[in-house]
């Protein structure tokens, strides 16, 4: 007997799906065939199961199983309570017995090609919140799970690949060094850029402390896993794809300068990118895969090439052991235009519009800007390997090597003659990141009648070693290619950091009757970077989860329903030198000296968050119904925060000291519905996160400013705006402003994610939106617009000022267009926005077009924003801009905005 095996939305051949009957069973082939060998003449019970679809179950006549025509369709199901689940949890997991919640996103059930991790990431898990930097190519976004956790450390979330740590925080920005920090492209690349998303099978997402407690002193902002494709049994399965787009600026000013002056200088940017890889294998599974992207920016010098390879390998030398090696590498080499708050960069200049520091405001002028080369030169590998050893059925020994190394090479020349360095300035830094992960884990697994139970233990080590060399040379002898050495002013800086986090768990299970399960767990954790008084620091968690489907008196008609509670602690450790007394080195009277830097505090010691999650998950029978419901609380004690040390010490920085109490609860709901019609099916999705944070004890110390623009304030949200509220701006009269009016939150407290699709004879029509409100931020580039005398919004006022009739201004004209009276520390301006996410058509090819067995053509649009806040006159909410990922505080900058884009993409199989 033969059949095939299908998506029943897509009508895409499923492999791997499992088929049985009576006696016989198979497993679907890359085309989703399966073949048993079954008596002949009677009918026959068959069941289909494969993971992340609903099983099916369907009796087969004698004339079908004759005819060889038993196909069956699968439908997509988003959380079956037997599927795995590996992060939060100690080893791979069925989802019934977790208490806490996850979320999974797998790139193979979308529509639309992906365009980064990013892109893959954003509006697609509630309480995920990811918040773009710039529109410049290789720009790396903020990612946020359930809002910050900490107001003096990195907010960015653990991210492992294949179970090897990589660095999740951005690399280093391309400035100058020794002084000119704004100079430069003023963004930061991410490394999450460089994995292919094409290469990966499925994202598990932990969303706090709650299920990270595992992952120790570092998670408390959340973790991220990433797995990668592999290979499965059979011939080579062939996947290729080539992608073209053009991205574009819309209109993001006034009326009178849509573009705020840029439009001479904003080009359509196109972008083209290829993948091939290559899957299959026996005894040795492999997948290799290949990627090279090039991808032009919407301002002048932007280009990214970049290129990626990797390589998976599965074997199992001996009987009771597994290997399985992950190989990735790429290089990213990018160009950039001079950008952001920058007196000597473009956009800064254009915007300035007559202003300029050229003196003349043509494109010729300005043009000469552009002779700025910013080059980085990124390269990134990861390499791990994971054996594991089963000696029983009952026991498992699991071990991680991994290495993650990337490197930068930055160079920036303002070459001889530059219009505002006549003699030239370079500046060039070599940076290099390794973080090499070593992880055991052992676990034992018994069963008893109605009851299993399982009891897992571990050790992790992670170390990260960050070096840097720069060099910064000034005034060259005339035109050449430059190098440091050749200039008559030259300084150099190296600066070396180790840190290394250790720790050892433990973790047991309880089930009953597959229906109640109790967790507990522990985790104990030394760090390089705590004080010398610290020690060790534990970190529990307990959880439950309640299978109330399976009890008898759960009618089978409601489908399933899972309650789930959780607690978890987990850390954010400090800097590495933040616990040490630190000394700067100086020159006095020709001689090395030192002078007092950072006073140190031997009692530094992590910061604590410990959350509650409450919630269930609910699925009809069919899994065309789909709910899930989480609260939760996060409380994060002994906050770092920077503490004046007494003058009378000598030191010039804040101590950093664990006296900080501060606290984030919130919601996220996710439902979920397939509708079916005779010839057609409609999905549809609506995510909705709520989140609200607040500083319940500054532990004595005063009010205090971050970043320059934002206040952590005793019983208020974390940060909180607060600044100049004009009461009457509309009115003819002098302004009238409330002058520490208390805005709100800086970070979105509510965001609202909708998607659909719909499947048409294998098209397919899909749509998602997103919403983000409840925020404030500071619209610094209007602000210096508004300070220089040059804003757009303001040029019928400034006709009015040049003749003598301020009387006939409206309190905003006059607050915001007399140059010589504007505040700074305005503008203040709400965050609120609506952007189509997606929206794309996905066709199918006839086989012989591209002589492949499936082929797909989709064309997609991306990125659209529909509706801003009306306060928002020029710029866009989410044009963050200089620190990017690195940003405690998010603001809007003088750059260019994330642009939309229109892309197209060709996909087949082969094999």
């Amino acid at each position: 007997m033969r059949g095939r095996v299908t998506d029943q939305a897509t009508g895409r051949p499923l492999s791997g799906a499992r088929v049985t009957a009576s006696s016989a069973s198979d497993t679907t082939t890359a085309d989703g065939q399966y073949r048993l060998t079954v008596a002949a003449g009677s009918s026959l019970l068959i069941r289909v199961v494969k993971l992340g679809y609903v099983p099916v179950v369907r009796t087969a006549g004698p004339a079908a199983i004759a005819a060889n025509n038993v196909d069956f369709q699968l439908v997509r199901r988003a959380t079956g309570l037997d599927e795995i689940v590996v992060t939060g949890s100690a080893g791979a997991t069925e989802i019934r017995s977790v208490g806490h919640s996850i979320a999974q996103i797998r790139p193979a059930d979308l529509p639309e090609p992906i365009a980064s991790l990013d892109h893959l990431l954003t509006s697609r898990v509630p309480g995920v919140a990811v918040l773009p930097s710039t529109g410049m190519v290789g720009s790396g976004a903020k990612i946020r799970l359930r809002g910050s956790a900490s107001v003096a450390l990195s907010n960015q979330p653990l991210v492992y690949v294949d179970g090897v740590r990589i660095r999740s925080d951005g690399y280093p920005e391309n400035s100058p060094q020794f002084g000119e920090r704004s100079r430069g492209t003023n963004d930061t690349p991410s490394p999450l850029n460089d994995i292919d998303p094409s290469d990966i099978e499925r994202v598990e997402v932990v969303r706090g402390p709650a299920a990270a407690t595992l992952y120790g002193t570092e998670a408390a902002a959340g973790v991220i896993q990433i797995f990668t494709r592999r290979g499965g049994t059979g011939g080579t399965v062939w996947n290729s794809q080539l992608t073209s787009g053009v991205s574009y600026v819309r209109p993001f000013g006034p009326a009178n300068e849509p573009y705020m002056r840029l439009d001479p200088w904003l080009r359509n940017a196109l972008g083209i990118g290829y993948s091939l890889s290559a899957a299959g294998g026996s005894d040795l599974r492999y997948y290799l895969s290949s990627s090279w992207n090039r991808n032009e920016g919407v301002l002048p010098n932007d280009l990214e090439r970049r290129l990626t390879v990797r390589a998976n390998f599965d074997v199992v030398p001996l009987r009771k052991l597994k290997l399985a090696l992950s190989t990735a590498v790429t290089n990213n080499d990018l160009s950039n235009t001079s950008a952001g708050p920058n007196a000597q960069g473009l956009t800064q200049n254009v915007y300035r519009g007559p202003s300029n520091a050229t003196g003349v405001f043509t494109k010729e002028s300005l043009d000469r800007i552009l002779a700025w080369d910013l080059n980085t030169g990124i390269e990134h590998g990861v390499a791990g390997v994971t054996a594991v050893f089963t000696p029983d059925r009952s026991t498992s020994h699991s071990f991680t090597l991994g290495h993650d190394r990337a490197t930068s090479e930055i160079r920036s020349l303002r070459p001889y003659g530059f219009v505002f360095a006549p003699q030239g300035i370079l500046s060039t830094e070599r940076w290099a990141s390794a973080v090499t992960t070593a992880d055991y884990l052992g676990r034992f697994i018994a069963q008893s009648g109605s009851l299993e139970g399982s009891i897992a233990w571990g050790g992790q080590a992670i170390t990260t070693d960050v070096s840097s060399v720069s060099g910064y040379g000034e005034g060259f002898p005339g035109p050449s290619d430059p190098t440091i050495s050749s200039a008559a002013l030259t300084l150099a800086s190296e600066t070396r950091l180790r840190s290394v986090v250790a720790g050892v768990f433990s973790e047991a299970t309880a089930g009953w009757k597959e229906r109640l399960y109790l967790t507990a767990g522990l985790r104990i954790d030394g760090s390089s970077s705590f004080g010398s008084d610290l020690g060790l620091q534990p970190f529990p968690r307990a959880s439950v989860a309640w299978v109330v489907s399976e009890q008898d008196f759960w009618p089978e008609r409601l489908g399933t329903l899972k309650l789930r509670s959780a607690y978890g602690e987990a850390g954010r450790a400090p800097g590495v030198f933040d616990a040490a007394r630190t000394w700067s080195a100086v020159s006095h009277d020709g001689k090395p000296a030192y002078l007092p830097l950072s006073v140190g505090n031997p009692l530094l010691g992590p910061e604590r968050s410990a959350e509650v999650e409450l919630g269930f998950d609910a699925e009809s029978n069919s899994g065309e119904r789909r709910a899930s419901l989480t609260v939760y609380r996060r409380t994060t004690k002994n906050a770092l925060l920077p503490v004046a040390p007494p003058p009378s010490l000598g030191f010039i920085d804040p101590q950093l000291r664990n006296v900080g109490t501060f606290r984030t609860s919130g919601a996220e709901l996710a439902v979920a519905a397939t509708w079916r019609f005779r010839s057609a099916s409609l999905e549809t999705g609506l995510d909705v996160s709520l989140n609200r944070s607040r500083a319940l004890d500054l532990g004595g110390t005063a009010d205090f400013i971050l970043d320059g623009v934002a206040w952590i304030s005793e019983g208020r949200p974390t940060p909180v705006l607060i600044g100049p509220l004009l009461t009457n701006p509309d009115e003819i009269a002098e302004p009238v402003v409330d002058e520490n009016h208390v805005y709100g939150p800086n970070l979105p407290t509510h965001v609202v994610g909708a998607n659909a699709a719909l499947h048409v004879k294998g098209i397919t029509i899909s749509g998602r939106a997103e919403y983000q409100g409840g925020s404030y931020l500071v619209n610094s580039a209007s602000r210096a617009l508004f300070g220089q005398g040059v804003h757009p919004s303001c040029e019928s006022a400034y006709v009015m000022l040049a003749e003598g009739k301020r009387e006939v201004l409206t309190a905003w004209e006059r607050e915001w267009c007399v140059s010589a009276t504007v505040r700074r520390d305005g503008r203040i301006v709400p965050g609120d926005f609506l952007r189509l996410r997606d929206v794309s058509v996905t066709v199918p090819l006839p086989g012989a077009l591209l002589r492949s067995r499936r082929a797909s053509f989709t064309i997609a649009a991306r990125n659209y924003l529909l509706f801003k806040s009306s306060e928002v006159s020029a710029f866009e909410p989410d044009m963050g801009g200089r620190d990017g990922m690195f940003a405690p505080v998010r603001a809007i900058e003088l750059t260019v905005p994330t642009p939309a884009t229109i892309s197209f993409a060709v996909r087949a199989t082969y094999w």
